[in-house]
């Protein structure tokens, strides 16, 4: 019985959407633990994470119906971050 896994060369494009995730994610996690206002930093690192998003849903097919709602859904919390990052209220966040 073989029980080999054949195994898929991985591309320079999965290789820098994960990197660019995982320090999305260590970046994010570090940065809300600061108390300081950083809302440049904290959207630059938000920007890397849609770009590591983006690279990881084109790796994987946009073609396909559920990495694309997956990648709408990343928009909306990213849109959602954003407007916490810059401090939007929430009587102006009600009216969109």
């Amino acid at each position: 019985m073989n029980t080999s896994i054949a195994s898929c060369a991985v591309s320079a494009n999965a290789r820098i959407a994960a990197v660019a995730l995982g320090a999305a994610a260590f970046m994010t996690l570090l940065l809300t633990h600061v108390s300081e206002p950083l809302a440049p930093l904290r959207l630059l690192t938000l920007a890397l994470a849609a770009f590591a998003t983006w690279a990881f849903c084109d790796e994987m097919g946009m073609r396909k119906p559920l990495n694309r709602a997956a990648f709408v859904f990343f928009a909306i919390a990213a849109i959602a971050k954003v407007q916490i990052a810059l401090g939007l209220t929430a009587e102006f966040a009600g009216r969109y």
